[in-house]
């Protein structure tokens, strides 16, 4: 009798061995696999990257990066 879920263990195999070298990667499977490596990284304990302190770094390049198109000069970068 079916419990109303089942288990799966994922495939470590590549998704080329899978699907072949010539299939596009979608949204579905992009967001899949950021889910598997969540879960990976909750099970095992590692850092997951990127995460906020990367992403707190990446906004402060941009925000330089639109003040320095706006005022044509160079703009310093903290942290």
């Amino acid at each position: 009798m079916h419990a109303g879920f089942e288990r799966s263990i994922p495939d470590r195999r590549s998704r080329r061995e899978i699907c072949g070298q010539f299939l596009g990667i979608g949204y579905s499977d992009r967001k899949l696999i950021e889910c598997y490596d969540l879960m990976s990284a909750i099970a095992t304990g590692n850092l997951l990257l990127p995460n906020f302190r990367d992403g707190c770094k990446i906004t402060r390049i941009v925000e330089a990066i639109v003040k320095s198109a706006k005022s044509r000069e160079w703009q310093e970068v903290s942290g």
